[in-house]
């Protein structure tokens, strides 16, 4: 087999992308041109997640054979372009990549490095950072379940068949480069991403649960004042709305949920909440009674001390108040028969997995 490595590295090129693809993501990222402490960290989460991949290849079942999933990262793109925070997936000969960009990355440093420095959050989530390691240690934690559901929702495209082989010049991307033409494509582009949402909670809820997982979380921490499920379950959802929140956005406007390629913010935690439940109530139980709407508000509170005056809270706040409409309830139904559509769409593409995978989910 060919090194995935180096294939990364050759797949960004204006052979293989679009002109705006190609200056979004213009190459993979030289590690050596960082940060230190930063691309220590990133190599490490690198090898920790390649290891899993390799580790669990066998246990993915696909309708045209074996696959081999890969994750690297992608440098800083052309300028004018300033930022651009972006995962993507998308395939190249034998190999399933996920890449996230280096723009991706600071921006989740940011906001988990906000929140380990909030009081708010010490208090949510029952802890005792009293000094500037413990804080370093939580911030470390915070990062790396976040960037694992970005991760996770990529390896969702792969599982449920968005990113299947179709040839150069196509991927699938947090934030696509080339809108589509009709609402109804949008909405389909929609619906495989909130299938995506819901493919990363049930994976990483999967494993957050898990004996080791767990207990080395816990042992890190050292929440006092919630039990740990409670604790497990607020780390879990304060790692995920933060990025739906604090995420690069546009001003929330009612008019036009169905002109865009992402759902907003408030939908796509909507979704993960209800897919949450749902593989709680399946096999964890204990875990309903924190999956509620007063936990949702003790862990907003918390995300609104790291930036009071963002205006990304006044679109949540909209986005919210839209749900609870009849139009956003019609929304919201239209949405989910979406999401059903496309996993019926794509059934013949889907991956399966055999089971006690690491990667058995939604």
């Amino acid at each position: 087999m060919r090194d995935p490595d180096i294939e990364f590295h050759r797949f960004f090129n204006r052979e293989n992308l679009k002109e705006e693809e190609y200056k979004r993501h213009p190459a993979k990222l030289d590690l050596d041109k960082i940060d230190p402490n930063l691309a220590q960290h990133l190599s490490a989460i690198k090898k920790l997640i390649n290891d899993m991949f390799a580790v669990n290849t066998n246990s993915i079942q696909t309708p045209f054979g074996p696959v081999a999933l890969h994750l690297d990262y992608i440098a800083k793109p052309l300028p004018p372009i300033i930022r651009f925070a972006n995962a993507i997936s998308f395939t190249d000969g034998e190999f399933f990549y996920v890449g996230v960009t280096i723009d991706m990355v600071e921006l989740l440093n940011t906001i988990c490095g906000s929140l380990a420095q909030s009081l708010k959050t010490i208090e949510v989530l029952g802890l005792k950072a009293e000094n500037s390691a413990q804080r370093d240690v939580l911030l470390a934690c915070l990062f790396l379940v976040q960037i694992q559901f970005i991760i996770d929702h990529e390896i969702g495209h792969h599982f449920h068949g968005h990113s299947t082989k179709r040839g150069p010049m196509s991927f699938n991307s947090e934030f696509t480069c080339e809108p589509p033409s009709e609402i109804e494509e949008y909405m389909k582009n929609q619906g495989r991403e909130v299938d995506a949402d819901g493919y990363a909670i049930h994976m990483m809820a999967g494993n957050f649960y898990q004996q080791n997982t767990a207990a080395k979380l816990i042992e890190q921490l050292g929440p006092s004042t919630l039990s740990h499920n409670e604790f497990l379950t607020r780390f879990l959802l304060l790692c995920i709305a933060s990025f739906f929140i604090l995420r690069p956005q546009n001003r929330f406007d009612a008019e036009t949920v169905r002109n865009a390629t992402h759902p907003f913010g408030t939908m796509r935690l909507n979704v993960v909440m209800t897919d949450f439940a749902g593989w709680a109530d399946q096999f964890k139980p204990d875990l309903l009674p924190y999956l509620t709407q007063a936990t949702l508000d003790h862990l907003n509170a918390a995300i609104q001390t790291t930036s009071p005056d963002s205006e990304n809270f006044q679109s949540w706040a909209l986005e919210g108040q839209f749900l609870r409409t009849d139009k956003g309830e019609a929304y919201r139904t239209e949405l989910y028969e979406f999401r059903k559509k496309q996993r019926e769409q794509f059934k013949d593409r889907a991956w399966g997995i055999r089971k006690n995978s690491a990667y058995e989910g939604g």
